[in-house]
C-alpha cells in the first residue's frame, strides 16, 4: 500500500450516453483541502473520503464533500490504510504506523460515516486493501512475517473469520474474486484459489514480473490487474501495465498499449476504469481494449483511488484537482429478497453483486442476465446445509437465469428456501461386537 503523501481530490466522471461510449468529456475542479487521502467508497447514498490520519469527509450530492467534525476520537493516532462498502456498512482499516515499534492494527465500523464503532483490533498486526468480494468483506492482513484474510459477510453481527494467504512478498495483497475464482496479487506474483481461499497456486505475471501491482477486479468473465512495469518502454511516460485474464485466473496477457502508471482499477457501469499518473484515465468494456486520456482537463496530478455510485465515478488523488463528464441515461436493475432464505445475486456484466435489496444502474439497451446462488461457500457456518434457489418474481420467472434487456427500469425478487443447520458428525467408534451365543 503506497504512503506516498496525498492531498485530497475527487475526480467525477458519468460514462457517456450509449454503450460502450468512452468517458471522454472531463472538466476541471480544483479542491483545497491539502489532506493524505487512503479511500473513496460508496454506498446508502453516500460518498465517504477518508484521510490517512482518519479525518472523513461525506457527500450526497456528489459535488461538495463536508468534514465530519469533530473526527472521532478512536481515531487519534491512528494510520488509515483502505475503506470499503458492502452490505449497508463501511469499513475502514488501519496498520501500524512504520514510526512505531510496537501497535496495533483496527477495523472499524458504520452505516453513515458520521458514527464509527470498532469491530477489530489485533496487536502487532496490520491491515490494508479491504475488499467486499462474493458477498463478505474481505481484509489482508500481516505481522510482517506471513499474511492472511480476515472474512465476514456482516461484521456487525458476524465475527471475523480467518482464512490463510498465499506466501506473498507484499505486506497485504490485493484481492479479486469471479469466475469462483479468488485472485490476489502482489510486486511479483498473482495468486489464485478456485477452493474459497483455503489453497492458493502461484504464478508470475507476464510484463509486471517484480514491478508492483495496485490493483485487481473483475467483470465478468474477465480479470483486470493494473500496475506498474518492469521493462523499459522506448516511450519514458509507458511506465504502467495491464494485464488480462478470461479463464481461471491461470492464464494471463499483457494489453499492448502506451499506460501510464495505473493506481487503481474498478468495474462499474459496464466500465473498467483505471486511474494514475499524471492525471491518467483508462476506460474499456472488454479489459482488452481501452481509451487512454492523459492529463484529463488538464489534470497533471496523480489520480490514485476510485469507486463509482449514482452514475458518477469517483476518484482521489494529489493536490485537490478534481474532474467531470457529462452525465448519462442509465436504467436500473433493482433485486429485492424476501424475509426468508438467503443467497447472493450477481450479474453479467459485473456490476450487480447483491444479498440484501440493492438497486444498480447500467446503460440504456445493457443486456443483463442475473444468476442466484444460494449461500456462497466458505463464508457462512460449516454445518449448515445450503438452501436452494427456488424461483424468479417480477421481471423475470422460473428458476433459470435471468435475462433482461434494459429498455426500461425493471426490478425482480430472488426467492430462497431456508438453509438448515445440522450437529457435527459424532466422531467415529470401533465397532463393538454383537451380542450373542458363546461357545
Amino acid at each position: 500500500m503506497t504512503r506516498r503523501v496525498l492531498a485530497l481530490c475527487f475526480a467525477f466522471a458519468v460514462i457517456g450516453t450509449c454503450v460502450g461510449e468512452p468517458l471522454d468529456h472531463w472538466t476541471r475542479k480544483d479542491l483545497a483541502t491539502g489532506e493524505d487521502l487512503v479511500g473513496i467508497a460508496f454506498g446508502n447514498n453516500t460518498f465517504i473520503a477518508l484521510t490517512q490520519t482518519g479525518n472523513v469527509r461525506i457527500s450526497h450530492d456528489m459535488s461538495t464533500f463536508t468534514l465530519v467534525s469533530p473526527r472521532p476520537a478512536q481515531f487519534n493516532d491512528l494510520q488509515f490504510t483502505g475503506l470499503a462498502f458492502g452490505n449497508g456498512v463501511f469499513i475502514a482499516v488501519t496498520a501500524i504506523p512504520a514510526s512505531y515499534e510496537l501497535g496495533a492494527g483496527s477495523i472499524f465500523l458504520s452505516s453513515d460515516g458520521i458514527h464509527w464503532e470498532k469491530s477489530l483490533e489485533e496487536y502487532g498486526i496490520s491491515f490494508a486493501n479491504p475488499a467486499f468480494i462474493n458477498g463478505a468483506f474481505v481484509v489482508p492482513a500481516s505481522d510482517m512475517r506471513q499474511t492472511w484474510f480476515l472474512i465476514s459477510a456482516d461484521p456487525q453481527n458476524q465475527p471475523w473469520g480467518k482464512v490463510p494467504g498465499p506466501q506473498s512478498y507484499a505486506i497485504t495483497p490485493k484481492i479479486g474474486f469471479g469466475n469462483e475464482t479468488d485472485i490476489a496479487t502482489d510486486s511479483g506474483h498473482i495468486y489464485v484459489s478456485r477452493d474459497y481461499m483455503r489453497s492458493w497456486t502461484t504464478i508470475s505475471k507476464p510484463g509486471l514480473w517484480s514491478a508492483p501491482a495496485y490493483g485487481v477486479v473483475n467483470g465478468i468473465p474477465t480479470f483486470v490487474i493494473v500496475g506498474d512495469m518492469q521493462d523499459v518502454h522506448p516511450q519514458p511516460l509507458c511506465k504502467g501495465s495491464v494485464i488480462t485474464s478470461t479463464d481461471d485466473g491461470m492464464t494471463w496477457s499483457s494489453v499492448s498499449k502506451c499506460f501510464q502508471s495505473l493506481t487503481d482499477v474498478i468495474f462499474a457501469g459496464g466500465h473498467f476504469v483505471a486511474v494514475g499518473q499524471f492525471g491518467a484515465v483508462a476506460d474499456s468494456t472488454d479489459g482488452k481494449t481501452w481509451n487512454i486520456r492523459s492529463r484529463a482537463a488538464g489534470n497533471y496530478n496523480w489520480l490514485r483511488k476510485n469507486a463509482f455510485g449514482n452514475n458518477i465515478f469517483v476518484a482521489v488523488g494529489d493536490h485537490g484537482i478534481c474532474t467531470q463528464s457529462d452525465p448519462m441515461d442509465y436504467k436500473y436493475v433493482t433485486v429485492k429478497f424476501p424475509a426468508y432464505g438467503r443467497g447472493v445475486v450477481f450479474s453479467t456484466p459485473s456490476s450487480v453483486l447483491c444479498e440484501k435489496d440493492c438497486s444498480v444502474g447500467f446503460p440504456q439497451n445493457t443486456i443483463v442476465i442475473l444468476r442466484a446462488v444460494p449461500e456462497a461457500p466458505g463464508i457462512y457456518p460449516i454445518y449448515t446445509v445450503p438452501g436452494r434457489f427456488l424461483r424468479w418474481e417480477g421481471d423475470c420467472a422460473g428458476a433459470s437465469d435471468c435475462k433482461l434487456t434494459l429498455n426500461r427500469d425493471v426490478a425482480v425478487t430472488a426467492h430462497f428456501s431456508t438453509a438448515q443447520r445440522q450437529p457435527p458428525r459424532p466422531p467415529h467408534l470401533p465397532q463393538q461386537p454383537r451380542p450373542g451365543p458363546h461357545f
